[in-house]
């Protein structure tokens, strides 16, 4: 993640990558030295596996994030939004229905069925809440849908505690026919890594065997790239089981390029995201 510096002597503003915090600079405006402040960072981020597993039979959505051991790390709840859904979707029907009665014999346009289309990409727009434990006093970090309408680009933005934007998440409905992907930006907009389906062979087997995919040889497993689409920063399977447990594994990622906090987060939604 992009670290903000400013130089002492000269004021001039810069947007570090993080291996760079805590050491002696250079400014290249007026060559003083001074040193980059540190990462603040939570230390329930300073690791390179986290397990997530899935709560079963809640309403809402809900991990347990541990780490390599098994020791509780984190909560996190992404509310299901019952009663809003039911209502967005009731307003659509209501609004086809008009529309069919007024409009069908003129056009023969089924609008109940495009009803039923709209809805599933506009709803209210959702946020993922992580939290230190159950109790769930304050959220360290959230996750917004950023768009009502998710078509044909979603997009969700982290922030921390302070409201501080951590990274940008966008993915596209039309390329993922064939290969998901995911896309992290930074506050500036630079594009830090990208997540994509392990093999396109076995994304095009998981499209035709559909759901059963997932509880067999196809599961879907994603691998995160840095920006520049060669080195590997690491991984996010699912283990073979028939519940929802996932790895997100980031030992390749030795120099800590992509922030533990963005990176956990784009684990949550390879999950949530996707539907899954």
């Amino acid at each position: 993640m992009a670290l903000p510096v400013a130089c002492p002597d000269c004021g001039a503003a810069y947007n570090l990558k993080s291996q760079y915090a805590g050491r002696l600079l250079e400014c290249p405006a007026c060559h003083g030295v001074f040193r980059a402040p540190e990462r603040q960072v939570p230390a329930v981020f300073d690791r390179d596996i986290f397990l997530l597993r899935e709560k079963h039979f809640a309403i809402d959505t809900k991990y347990h994030v541990r780490d390599e051991d098994g020791n509780p790390l984190l909560y996190v709840e992404r509310p299901a939004l019952v009663v809003e859904r039911f209502l967005t979707v009731a307003v659509l029907m209501a609004v086809a229905l008009y529309l069919f009665f007024a409009l069908y014999r003129t056009y023969h346009i089924n609008w109940f069925l495009l009803a039923l289309v709209v809805a599933y990409f506009v709803g209210p727009r959702r946020t993922i809440f992580f939290y230190p434990d159950e109790n769930k006093t304050a959220a360290i970090l959230t996750v917004t849908q950023d768009y009502f309408v998710q078509f044909p680009t979603t997009r969700y933005t982290l922030r921390d505690l302070a409201g501080n934007i951590l990274a940008v998440y966008k993915k596209n409905r039309f390329t993922d026919f064939l290969r998901k992907r995911w896309w992290v930006y930074g506050p500036d907009g630079a594009l830090l890594a990208v997540a994509h389906e392990d093999s396109i062979i076995l994304s095009l087997f998981r499209r035709i065997t559909g759901f059963i995919y997932d509880f067999a040889v196809f599961r879907t497993n994603f691998v995160i790239h840095a920006a520049d689409r060669e080195r590997v920063l690491g991984e996010f399977n699912r283990k073979m089981t028939i519940f929802d447990r996932y790895t997100l594994d980031l030992c390749e990622d030795a120099a800590g390029e992509l922030d533990r906090r963005a990176a956990l987060a784009l684990g949550v939604l390879l999950d949530t995201g996707e539907g899954r």
